[in-house]
């Protein structure tokens, strides 16, 4: 499986200069080391696991988004979502799979699934910043994985960009 740094560093926990670096710039968390760790151990019990990537992990209060390559998400989730129950259970969490997409539209229907998106608008501040405005039916609400605070900072987090979900 491909992680954000090496194999073996993850399983011996000795870094090497390249994957410390990483880990001091912040670009692997502690959330990506102990999720890699998880899913290390579980490879040898779920073949599919061999040739997927994992991208990195963002968590909430409820939950943990598992960030994956392209086409990796049924790898991830496992047979009958076997692979995400015993991830979810190892780490005490809920477990939901995204695909690290090129578009931000894609990432946040992914994100608030089984929500509908009714759109996506780009917004102009005066500042000269742009922001992102999803729009969702309020009666979907209920249904939202996370709360609506939580949701526009992990789609931060993930795209670098900014939004405001708005309940119509």
């Amino acid at each position: 499986m491909k992680v954000p740094i090496c194999s073996f560093c993850l399983k011996s926990e000795m870094y090497c200069s390249t994957c410390r670096e990483k880990i001091e710039r912040g670009e692997v968390s502690p959330l990506d080391l102990e999720v890699a760790k998880h899913l290390l151990e579980l490879e040898s019990r779920f073949p599919n696991l061999k040739d997927a990537e994992f991208r990195g992990a963002i968590e909430t209060d409820s939950l943990i988004i598992i960030v994956v390559g392209p086409g990796d998400i049924s790898n991830f989730i496992g047979p009958k979502g076997k692979i995400a129950k015993v991830l979810g259970d190892a780490l005490k969490k809920k477990i939901r799979v995204i695909e690290g997409a090129s578009s931000t539209k894609k990432t946040i229907e992914d994100i608030l699934s089984p929500v509908g998106v009714l759109g996506v608008n780009t917004i102009w501040l005066p500042d000269g910043t742009l922001e992102k405005k999803v729009r969702i039916k309020r009666v979907d609400s209920r249904r939202l994985p996370a709360s609506v605070s939580n949701l526009e900072d992990i789609v931060y987090k993930i795209t670098k960009e900014k939004i405001r979900i708005a309940l119509e």
